[in-house]
This record gives structure tokens, C-alpha cells and sequence, in this order.
């Protein structure tokens, strides 16, 4: 229905749109429609009117039916204002238009009728629930995917619910191996039993509405959740099933009480087990006993037994049955706890039991029935009945030991102690209870006593054992053995502590003695050199020094205990194990034992031991231990083989080779030895000189005989030797060469003197031969010299002439305004005049590196070191013959380190830095490099280029004369700079090296020292 009405109150309505719209007029000025512009954001396109929004005009509600007639315009227009109702489907629209100057406000309201109302309602509330309860509420489809959660269920699992809808279905959120259990729990109750999986709990679904049952979520962090779980069938209106709605209720905390229920219940039964206490119920009414295990085992009766009471009180001493039963009844209070009472069991045993019980009584307070708890006392009841002598006793052999007896409270404040206290300090009892008894110990031993007495306080420990030094009233210290345990009161908790104190200063210092006589003894034992040990007179281990243990790698206390000859693996002995156990048999006999045996050392290498055993007898004179003692002696026997090794080799050399040699003695002309030598040279016998010891001065020139006699002087203290000649066998004279040695003993004292002679008389030819070859030699460096001076002189002259003739020429030819030679040869003619100039250069280059090398040759070049500043040299040099080159390529120069002062000759060392840039510009196309590097000792100058490098090959060759590397084809050298270059830089005791990799670059480096040059 569409008609123009005026507001109805009387329908309750709801607010669903508001618009802005500008007017449309026709040609005759009449309002036919409006153009909506602006649409209120906070209301959603109307559903049921799709087609009203911005941009819209209200005429095209015509499409849907809803078509506004001319009458509605014409009244909006007139009156300003107009309501419309619109009826679309089951919904009920009122529409007002107002004018507001030149747009008009269009506004909806919703009229909800009273089936909507209701509607609105329940679907309010559904929501309230839905969003607030605590109760996790999934939505699943028929195929059991999850459609819609609420925020319980996001809260319980921890996903969020774009996490699950749509995604996953109900199974996701469940514990794989419970879901899976569960399901095949469910198969008895459906048709179809081949199911799996999800099908099972649709099934049961299907054919019985509804699931409900606990379960376990599975939350997002991997934790379980216990829960109710519910699920239904959810339908719509029209009875048809929409899908399935789980209901799930956190029990957790329900789960956990029951739990903590069960474990009390557990532990209540254990502790009733643990202390022997049994439980009881007593119906007055029917006349029965309820009795758990421990209570028939209390009573001696068997647990199938009915119990009644009047059996019970069968089980009663006939002289306790009065007051137990005068309990029941005049007791006041509902709770009662009885003296003990005598049980007489069926098997004969008379028992004390104790009963605590509580009457229980009905609304009209009649008495029903009692509850309690019972336990057998008989141990601790007839202790009681024997404490009374017991302690007299007690307080009798107290009252007279020799020990202190004390009591402390939970403080450590003394409230006992027996006599004996006054005895060991000298303290009045009277005066002391009440003290700390930390007063009365030592303060170094404080911290300890109170620690161990906290432990027991505490009942970490059981007993506290220690040993302290206590004050005595003298003000001295007495050495203590202090014991104590915990008391308990009636509750079985501490209330103090109870201990006895012995005197042990007497054993303490027969303790120290011994300590001190056992100390200076292990000092002696692991100090001394000698492998040290003491077995039984097995030969089983008791002992060994750390001479033992450290010498052969073994581990003291895997050795104790075993046999000596088998505290090192088998491979560790050279002399077999089966031998040391025969000395340690013989030595069980009461026989000495000394040999010598190999073993050995941690480090793999032999040793060998001057091993003894000796027996010790006991006061029975019984041998019960064996002493070992063992003596490294494997230097000496080293040093013993070593010199007679040395001794034989000595024999061989000296007896075969060709000198003489000879021992004489420190004081005495006599000969101790002489070698065969000396009888195949002269002819004439070792003996004869033992017998006269000067008859050698017989085959000895006589010109030469006072300085030999000066050789076997007795007042030579030093090393002396002499040439002198000797007639040999065939009667000819050979020249000998003779040193003496002189023998000293640790002290310095000469003790032998040792000659040796050998015939040196090819030595003495060769030498005048080569006497004779230097000579000549000098002689032809001195013609060299002087002809290499004069060739320069001859040739520098001439290229002289032809150096200034070149440069007339040039003048004449292009200086001047009359010369004849064509335009057209003018170039090749500078051309050739170029060639003509640079080859006298290289003439006279190759003229200066050959004088340079020849007066370093013959010593003849000036060398002046000075100190320097190498720094500002550098520069200056670079400066001065590198600073304008025509291909403007400069030289880049570094520097690292402190600079100092270098000893050098100026103009030298000049020479050695123009020839070695000069081949870096040469070889290379880019700017060289010099490094000026400071060290603490030295001064490297390193020249780098990154040109064609040198071929390895050649390297080894680069400083000879002459020589060029193989790869610098055309351009031009004379292989002589690099010689002369490191001839200048030795005479600096320096050194050039190089460093080249073909066409990669080279670095020369010289390396000077910076102390100064010793001329």
C-alpha cells in the first residue's frame, strides 16, 4: 500500500536511512524529482529498497514497483513536507521529506509490526547470548565446516574466528587420538557401521538429534582444554536443518577439583596406612561396625568378619568395658578421645588401641551412629608404663658420664646440662642455661657449627657430628666432639636440639703429632728423586711417591691395590713382568733383591732403574711389607754406553786417519797416546816417544825446532798452533800444520793437553799458486781499468764532435732563414738527426754505467755516507729529475712510519733511484709509485710500477751484467743499471730485492738499516 499519511505513533519504529537530495523542476517550474547526493554513513543501503542511494533518484523506485505519483510532488512542493508509506515484501516503510531552504532531507523509518517486534527480540537476545555467554558456541554447516564462532569459543582455543570459518571443520579443534576414540565409541549406536571419521558423528547426529558428552579442545598453543561438549541439530523457520550448533562449557576447573578430591582421597589413605591409623563407623541403628583394612588389621581380626557391637565388645578387656561404654554416654560434646584400652585379638595377642571418635546425632538431636579413627598404642603405651624407671635410670647414668650431656631450644639457648658440664669448662650450670651456645665456641668455628645446626633445625640432616673447639673458664680453647639431634614435642614437630660434648683434646694432639710426623714423611717420600713404594708381601700396592706416579703417567688410585708389576699395561715393560714378580716372591722369603731393570716413562722412551727390594718384618719378625726403591740411572748408563761408543769411534778415527794426534799430560813432557800416524809418516815408532818423549824433535827441520818446542811448553794455558816442516819416510821435508788444545776439568784446571799435525804442504803450494794468480790478476784488472778509462776518453771525444756537428746542423737546417733543403724532407730529416742523438746518448750512458762499474770493482768509487733526512731527499729528488716529464706522468709518492735520519751518500743512492724509476716510467704507462716505509730497525723504499712485469725465468738473473729480461723487445738499455744499482746499495749495507709478476707491475725494494754505516 502506497499513500500519503500523517506519522503514526502508535507502531513502534526503527530509524534505516537518511539522504540529502537537490530539487528537479520541470519547464513550468514544478518539483518532479529530487537527486540524492549524500547518503547519512551511518546507516547501510536499505535491503529491501537497493535501488535508493546517491546518485539515485527516487522515480526509479518505479522498477520495483513502487512508483511516487504526481500528487505526492505537488504536496511536498505546496506544504514543504510529505510521509509516504511504502510496503515492500513483508516490510513496512514511512518516508518523510522535508524541505530545508534549497535541498530537501529524506528520511526512512522502519515500522515493525508485532511478530517483527517478537523477531527482533529473540533475535536480540540469540545475540546477547551468542556474543556474552561463556559457553563456546561453533555454527557448522551439514558438512560439519565451522560457519560462525562466538568470542567464548575464540577465547577457549585461542584462534581467532577468521582462523576457523570456512577454513576447517569441527574435527580441527579436537585431540587427534581422544576425537578418534570417541568416534569409534559412537559406532555402536549408528546403522552403519563401515563409517569413518567425521561421517560417524554426522550419523549419530542424524539419527539422534543430539551429542553430549565431555571432551577436550585443542587450542592454538597445542594445549588441551577439558569441556562439555553438546551439539544439535540447528533449524530454520521452515524446518528445515541448517547445519549443527556446538555448545561447549569450560569444566576445567571442575576437572581439577576432582582431581585434588582424588588425591586427598589418596593421600588420605596413604597417610592412614603410613601411621597404622584405621577408620571406623558405628550405626547405632542396625547395630554394624564399617571397618577399612587398617582397622581389622588393628584388631587382629580378619577383614571378611562382620563386625557388630557386640562383637566389638567381645574384643574388649572385660575391666575396660565400663569405661568404654560410660564414654558414649557421659562424655560431653560430640567428639570424645579415650585413655587407651585393652583388645584381646582372636589369635591371643593382647593390644592397646587408642580411640578418637565424634557422635553424630539427627535433627531431633537423638545420637545415630559414631565415626572415628583408631591406632595401636600397645608399643608406645607400655614404653610409658617403663618410663617412670626408665628415667630413673636415665637421669642416673647422665647425672655420672663423662660426657656433656645438653639441651638446646630451637635457638640454640642451652636449657640442660648434666655436671660433667662444669667439669670440662669450669662454668656454673646455673650461670650458663639460658646462654647461646655459640658463646662458648671458637670463632672460627662458628660459621660451621652454625650452619650444620641450621641443617638440622631445618631437618636437612638427621644428626649433626662435628668436631669444634669449645671456651673454657680459663679463657682457653678444648678440642670437642660435639654430637646432637632433634627433639619433638607431642606434635612430632622440633622444639629443640639434645647432644652429647666429648673431650678430645688429647686425641687431637696425638692426631696432630701423627699428622705432622706423617706429613714430614710424605715430604721426604714424594720429594725425593727415587721412585719410592710399599706393598704387602704380595707385592699388592699400598703406597707410591709422585716420583713414581709422574714418571711412568700412572693414576694413583687405579694403582693402589694392585700389583706392583702390573700398575702399567704390559706394553710398558722391557724387562718381562713375570720377572718382577719373581724379585717380589724372593723378597717374600726375606731376601734382598737389587737388579737392574728397563721400563717405560710416560713419554714412550726407556729408562733403566737400579731397582731394589727390601723386605720388613713385623714384631713377630714375620715379613708383612716390601720397601721398593728405584734409582733413574738411565743418563749414566746412557753416558757409560755413550763413552764407550765414543771411546771406539775416537780408536777408529784416530787410528785411520792421516794426522797425527797425541795426548800429553797437563804437567809433564810425557806422551799418554799417540796414533799409528806418526810411525806411517816419519818411519820411526809410537814407543819411541813413549820411551823419549823429545825424540820427535829428530825428523823436525832445525830451523823449526824452537818453535815447535814452544807447542809442548808446559806454561801454554790457551789454544796454540804453529806451521813447521817435517822429514817424512822417503827423507824429503813436508809442511805441517800443529794446534794444541788445552783439557779442562769443571773447576778450570788444565788436566791434558791434545795435539793434532797434518801435512799441509799441497795447502802450502796451492796457496803460493794462488798468491802467484792474484797478482796477475790485479795486474790485468789494472789494464782493464786503464783501458776501459782510455776507450771512454777516445770515444767520449769524438761523440763530442759529432754531438755539436748534429746540433750545427739542425741550426743551419731549421734555424735559419737561408737554407736550401725542401719543405718535404725537412721531417725526415729531424727524424734522423733524433736517431743520430739518442744513440750517442745511449753511447755515453752505456760509457758512464761501464766506468761506474769498473770503479766499483776496483774500490776506486767515492763513497760519503751522511746522516740525512730521507724524507725531504726524496722529494727534493723527485722534484728535481721527475717533476716535468713531457708525457706529464708524475711519480706518486707515500709514506709510513716515524721518519728519521738514514745514513746515506747523497749522490749515490741519486744513481740508484734514477736508474730504478726510471725503468718503473719505461716498462710502464701509468704513474709509478715510491713507498717510504719507517721501521724500528730498517728503511724499505720500495719503486712499484704496473707495467709488463718481469718473466720468472729471468728473475734469477736480473742483477748480471749485461742482462735484459726477455720481454722488453725494443726498448731501449744497457743491462747495466740493475748491477750497478745494487753494488751502490750494498755499499750503503743494504740490500735491492724484487717482486714481479709478468704483465701485472713490479716492485723493487731496498732495505737500508738505520744505524749508522761503518766506513
Amino acid at each position: 500500500m502506497n499513500e500519503i499519511t500523517h506519522a503514526d505513533f502508535s507502531k513502534e519504529k526503527q530509524l534505516a536511512g537518511a539522504f540529502m537530495g537537490r530539487p528537479i523542476k520541470n519547464s513550468a517550474g514544478k518539483l518532479t524529482d529530487l537527486s540524492l547526493f549524500w547518503q547519512n554513513p551511518q546507516f547501510k543501503n536499505v535491503p529491501e529498497l537497493p535501488f535508493l542511494s546517491p546518485n539515485v533518484l527516487p522515480v526509479h523506485l518505479e522498477g520495483i514497483g513502487l512508483g511516487l505519483p504526481a500528487l505526492f510532488w505537488q504536496k511536498l512542493q505546496s506544504d514543504g513536507s510529505v510521509i509516504w508509506d511504502l510496503t515492500v515484501e513483508r516490510s513496512r516503510f514511512e518516508m518523510q521529506v522535508v524541505a530545508m531552504q534549497e535541498y530537501y532531507l529524506l528520511t526512512l523509518q522502519r515500522i515493525i509490526t508485532e511478530a517483527a517486534c517478537e523477531r527482533q527480540h529473540n533475535t536480540v537476545l540469540h545475540k546477547t547470548f551468542f556474543e556474552y555467554a561463556d559457553v563456546g558456541i561453533v555454527f557448522m554447516d551439514t558438512n560439519a565446516l565451522i560457519k560462525e564462532v562466538n568470542p567464548a569459543l575464540e577465547k577457549m582455543t585461542g584462534y581467532r574466528a577468521d582462523e576457523l570459518v570456512n577454513t576447517v571443520t569441527g574435527a580441527a579443534l579436537r585431540v587427534s587420538e581422544i576425537h578418534q576414540r570417541q568416534m569409534n565409541e559412537l559406532l555402536p549406536f549408528i546403522k552403519n557401521k563401515n563409517l569413518t571419521g567425521e561421517a560417524i558423528i554426522l550419523a549419530y547426529l542424524q539419527e539422534n538429534g543430539i551429542l553430549k558428552r565431555e571432551n577436550t579442545l585443542l587450542r592454538k598453543d597445542g594445549t588441551h582444554l577439558p569441556v562439555l561438549s553438546t551439539t544439535t541439530k540447528a533449524y530454520n523457520e521452515a524446518g528445515k536443518c541448517l547445519g549443527y550448533i556446538n555448545f561447549s562449557v569450560d569444566i576445567s576447573e571442575l576437572k581439577q577439583t576432582q582431581s585434588r578430591l582424588d588425591r586427598t582421597n589418596q593421600r588420605l589413605k596413604l597417610a592412614t596406612q603410613a601411621g597404622h591409623i584405621g577408620m571406623w563407623e558405628y550405626n547405632i541403628l542396625t547395630d554394624e561396625y564399617y571397618w577399612d583394612e587398617e582397622t581389622y588389621k588393628i584388631h587382629g581380626v580378619l577383614p571378611e568378619t562382620k563386625t557388630t557391637g557386640d562383637f566389638f565388645l567381645s574384643l574388649v578387656h572385660p575391666e575396660d568395658k565400663d569405661y568404654l561404654l560410660s564414654n558414649y554416654t557421659k562424655q560431653d560434646g560430640p567428639d570424645f578421645n579415650l585413655e587407651p584400652i585393652r583388645i584381646q585379638s582372636p589369635d591371643g595377642r593382647l593390644r592397646y588401641i587408642k580411640c578418637i571418635g565424634r557422635k553424630l546425632y539427627d535433627a531431633q538431636k537423638n545420637l545415630t551412629g559414631v565415626i572415628g579413627v583408631v591406632s595401636d598404642v600397645t608399643e608406645s603405651y607400655l614404653a610409658q608404663l617403663s618410663l617412670s624407671e626408665s628415667e630413673k635410670r636415665y637421669r642416673f647414668l647422665v647425672n655420672n658420664l663423662k660426657e656433656v650431656i645438653f639441651q638446646t631450644d630451637l635457638h640454640g639457648n642451652l636449657t640442660y646440662l648434666n655436671p660433667s658440664w662444669k667439669q670440662l669448662t669450669g662454668f656454673e650450670i646455673e650461670d650458663t642455661l639460658g646462654t647461646d651456645c655459640m658463646e662458648f665456641i671458637h670463632p672460627e668455628d662458628r660459621q660451621q657449627n652454625s650452619k650444620r645446626l641450621s641443617e638440622l633445625v631445618n631437618e636437612q640432616t638427621s644428626e649433626v657430628h662435628h668436631e669444634i673447639r669449645h671456651l673454657t673458664k680459663g679463657g682457653t680453647y678444648r678440642w670437642i666432639e660435639m654430637f646432637a639431634c632433634l627433639t619433638f614435642d607431642e606434635d612430632n614437630q622440633p622444639n629443640g636440639s639434645i647432644g652429647t660434648l666429648y673431650d678430645i683434646s688429647g686425641r687431637k694432639q696425638m692426631e696432630e703429632s701423627l699428622a705432622d710426623s706423617e706429613k714430614r714423611f710424605k715430604a721426604i717420600f714424594n720429594s725425593t728423586f727415587q721412585f719410592m713404594a710399599l706393598t704387602d708381601s704380595n707385592g699388592n700396592v699400598l703406597e707410591m711417591n709422585d716420583t713414581v706416579v709422574e714418571s711412568r703417567g700412572i693414576i694413583r688410585h687405579e694403582a693402589i691395590g694392585k700389583p706392583f708389576w702390573e700398575v702399567a699395561p704390559t706394553e710398558k715393560y722391557i724387562t718381562p713382568q713375570q720377572v718382577l714378580k719373581g724379585y717380589f716372591q724372593e723378597a717374600a722369603i726375606e731376601k734382598s733383591i737389587r737388579n737392574e731393570i728397563e721400563i717405560l716413562d710416560k713419554n714412550e722412551q726407556p729408562m733403566v732403574i737400579d731397582f731394589s727390594i727390601k723386605p720388613l718384618r713385623n714384631e713377630g719378625g714375620k715379613v708383612n711389607l716390601l720397601l721398593i726403591e728405584g734409582r733413574n740411572i738411565t743418563d749414566r748408563k746412557r753416558a757409560q754406553n755413550a763413552l764407550l761408543e765414543s771411546e771406539q769411534r775416537f780408536r777408529d778415527i784416530a787410528e785411520n786417519v792421516d794426522e797425527i794426534f797425541w795426548s800429553r799430560a797437563a804437567n809433564s813432557t810425557t806422551f799418554l797416546y799417540v796414533n799409528p800416524a806418526y810411525e806411517r809418516i816419519t818411519g820411526k815408532t809410537c814407543q819411541s816417544l813413549y820411551d823419549d818423549p823429545g825424540s820427535f824433535l829428530e825428523v823436525v827441520a832445525e830451523e823449526d825446532r824452537a818453535g815447535l818446542l814452544a807447542l809442548f811448553s808446559h806454561e801454554i794455558s790457551d789454544n796454540y798452533a804453529i806451521n813447521f816442516r817435517v822429514k817424512v819416510r822417503d827423507g824429503t821435508f813436508h809442511w805441517f800444520a800443529a794446534r794444541v788444545f788445552v783439557i779442562r776439568d769443571a773447576q778450570g784446571k788444565v788436566i791434558r793437553r791434545v795435539g793434532v799435525a797434518g801435512d799441509i804442504s799441497l795447502q802450502k803450494e796451492r796457496e803460493l799458486l794462488l798468491t802467484q794468480s792474484l797478482e796477475k790478476e790485479k795486474e790485468l784488472n789494472l789494464f782493464k781499468s786503464q783501458f776501459v778509462s782510455h776507450v771512454s776518453h777516445e770515444f767520449r771525444t769524438p761523440l763530442a764532435i759529432v754531438q755539436s756537428s748534429i746540433e750545427l746542423l739542425k741550426h743551419y737546417f731549421f734555424n735559419t732563414n737561408d737554407h736550401n733543403a725542401p719543405s718535404k724532407y725537412a721531417s725526415k730529416i729531424n727524424h734522423h738527426f733524433s736517431i743520430i742523438d739518442n744513440k750517442i746518448r745511449f753511447f755515453n750512458e752505456l760509457l758512464t754505467d761501464m766506468l761506474t762499474l769498473q770503479q766499483i770493482e776496483i774500490g776506486k768509487i767515492s763513497f760519503q755516507p751522511q746522516a740525512t733526512d730521507l724524507v725531504v731527499f726524496v722529494i727534493d729528488f723527485l722534484n728535481e729529475f721527475f717533476g716535468e716529464r713531457p708525457d706529464k706522468r708524475r711519480v706518486e709518492f707515500r709514506m709510513e712510519g716515524l721518519p728519521r735520519t738514514v745514513s746515506i751518500d747523497e749522490k749515490l743512492m741519486t744513481r740508484v733511484l734514477i736508474n730504478l724509476i726510471s725503468n718503473a716510467f719505461k716498462f710502464s704507462k701509468t704513474d709509478p709509485e715510491l713507498r717510504l716505509l719507517f721501521r724500528d730497525k730498517e728503511v724499505k723504499i720500495e719503486i712499484i710500477d704496473h707495467g709488463i712485469g718481469i718473466p720468472a725465468e729471468d728473475i734469477p738473473r736480473l742483477f748480471s751484467t749485461f742482462f735484459r729480461a726477455g720481454n722488453v723487445g725494443k726498448i731501449n738499455g744497457t743491462g747495466l743499471g740493475l748491477q750497478i744499482s745494487k753494488q751502490l746499495v750494498e755499499l750503503h749495507s743494504g740490500c735491492i730485492t724484487v717482486n714481479s709478476r709478468q704483465n701485472e707491475g713490479t716492485t723493487m725494494t731496498i732495505i737500508m738499516p738505520l744505524t749508522p754505516i761503518k766506513l
